[in-house]
């Protein structure tokens, strides 16, 4: 089944070499959203010196959604800051948000 996602926000890490290792994770995950034969460039996640901002919606399986979901989850544990808003729905006006806090 196919869902609406929105993905938007960012995070920030202590060290450049953190964001690196955690954007690799988010990126080469064949799961998730984020993932793209090589070598197609990523979509929707960028890598700014020690940040990863995140900018996606669109279509996609039940299951790339929350697996990205979980992914950025366990990204954000290694954060020292930031916000991601993650919306799921049928569409974009009917669906529920849900924030990951650092």
């Amino acid at each position: 089944m196919s869902i609406y996602y929105k993905f938007k926000g960012g995070l920030s890490f202590e060290t450049k070499e953190e964001a690196e290792k955690q954007f690799v994770k988010l990126s080469s995950n064949e799961n998730g959203i984020f993932w793209r034969l090589k070598p197609m460039p990523v979509k929707g996640i960028f890598l700014e010196n020690h940040k990863i901002r995140i900018e996606s919606e669109g279509f996609c399986g039940g299951g790339s959604y929350f697996d990205t979901h979980e992914l950025i989850r366990e990204s954000a544990g290694f954060a020292k800051s930031g916000k991601v808003m993650c919306y799921e729905g049928d569409d974009e006006n009917d669906g529920s948000y849900d924030y990951i806090l650092v």
